[in-house]
């Protein structure tokens, strides 16, 4: 078993790409008379202790397999499978214990890769444990099973999700008036994006967006489309989409811009929300981590009501992380933090209030407790659903990620133009529309 948190940021991204959205599922114990061949020989190779197991374990390999994915998520946590199913158990209990075991002897046999998964909160980055399917694994299907054989998706184009409990977990909250419009409108985009090709390294997929909504329709609704969004910016212009290369135009400091034309607000022609001279409250040498760190008092003053001290905190944690991470010997990780290398903790509370006063035409969005990022993210979705909207009828394809889009390169120009109106249809003013080129 490898470890992901040890892996370079390419193999993570490729790992990501070859699993896509494909899960264990613990209730697929039974499947058509078409499978028990290859269930029969892999248990004659694993051993009939681990009957129970290989079942979903297999079911679910088909699966993948026909979305394009290489690979499954898993739980590696023993409450997974001791919770399963408890308050109706219509299905027997699988045991970690012979789950684990499973897994080493598929990789022993040489079907799986396994690896094992991690979760960084101070720097937003994490990834589920997971195994990937070696070419012995795949070839052991026979090809006709592979292309006639397909499966029911239960997933639902627009949902609704409540709060997080206290595991972090969102549950989907079921009829909500008004979801079924939202999802005529993501379906008739998942049509026409599902009739083209979008590539990553050579790894061909099919995408389908979903758009979450958080306790009501009017808080959050961005849309997500699995793997392929998780590929570091960096990385985007190397997909193909119908084997063409790609460029993609962003909406700059998307939301800060939005408040500015909801507010009416007069500013510079050059202002930009996060260009603010602080050299002389935090030092560093990186230049972008300085903006970034402005960005990120921003994303504090929106979502905190009280922005000092969430903000102070947030620092301190990552300096837990960094000195965490020099004891260890990670020093591949301390790049990608944030303060690393970075001075100025107690000046915290004066830089907060001079990028507040940089931008004091967003002061009715600041300091709300419970914070305003759910409206914001519901206008900047409009936004995008609107552009999207556009660019179907237009026969354009394309890859959203949140305030930016990713279409051909020969669709540049129309792609700019049609930001542009949307932007000014949800807005109405388009003074604070500004679009930049990523590539």
């Amino acid at each position: 078993m490898k470890y992901l948190e040890d892996l370079e940021d390419d193999e993570k991204d490729l790992i990501r790409i070859k699993v896509g959205n494909s899960h264990l599922n613990l209730k697929c114990r039974t499947f058509p008379n078409s499978l028990k061949p290859y269930y029969s020989r892999l248990l004659s190779e694993v051993g009939v202790n681990f009957s129970e197991e290989l079942k979903p374990f297999l079911y679910c390999s088909l699966k993948a397999i026909n979305k394009l994915d290489l690979g499954i998520y898993y739980s590696r946590s023993n409450i997974s499978y001791t919770q399963f199913n408890k308050g109706n158990p219509k299905f027997k209990t699988l045991s970690w214990r012979k789950v684990k075991g499973l897994v080493d002897k598929m990789v022993d046999l040489g079907y799986f890769e396994s690896y094992s998964g991690y979760n960084n909160r101070l720097l937003n980055d994490s990834m589920s444990s997971c195994i990937v399917f070696t070419d012995k694994y795949l070839k052991m299907f026979d090809a006709n099973l592979l292309k006639g054989y397909s499966f029911t998706e239960n997933g639902q184009s627009s949902v609704v999700m409540s709060e997080k409990d206290k595991r972090g977990n969102r549950e989907v909250i079921k009829n909500v008036q008004g979801i079924g419009e939202k999802r005529l409108k993501i379906d008739k985009i998942n049509l026409f994006l599902g009739k083209q090709t979008f590539e990553f390294i050579t790894c061909e997929k099919k995408v389908t967006l979903q758009q979450k909504f958080i306790e009501s329709l009017d808080k959050g609704g961005r849309l997500y489309f699995g793997e392929l969004q998780c590929i570091k910016s960096s990385k985007r212009k190397l997909y193909k989409v119908n084997r063409d290369s790609v460029t993609e135009r962003d909406y700059v400091s998307n939301h800060m811009f939005i408040i500015a034309e909801k507010v009416g607000a007069i500013l510079p022609e050059d202002f930009l929300p996060y260009n603010l001279y602080v050299e002389d409250l935090i030092q560093s040498e990186d230049t972008v981590k300085i903006r970034k760190i402005i960005k990120t008092v921003c994303m504090f003053l929106l979502n905190s009501g009280t922005p000092e001290a969430s903000f102070k905190k947030f620092w301190k944690e990552s300096l837990k992380v960094i000195t965490s991470d020099i004891e260890g010997g990670n020093w591949k990780k301390l790049e990608g933090n944030l303060f690393y290398k970075v001075s100025g903790l107690n000046n915290t509370k004066e830089l907060v209030k001079r990028v507040e006063q940089h931008n004091i035409f967003a002061k009715d969005y600041f300091r709300v407790a419970g914070g305003t990022w759910g409206e914001l993210q519901n206008i900047d979705s409009l936004i995008l659903l609107e552009c999207m909207d556009s660019l179907v009828d237009l026969n354009i394809p394309f890859l959203p990620y949140h305030d930016s889009i990713l279409v051909r390169v020969q669709d540049g120009v129309t792609l700019e133009k049609e930001m542009r109106a949307a932007w000014k249809k949800v807005l109405s003013h388009d003074k604070y529309c500004k679009i930049k080129k990523e590539f």
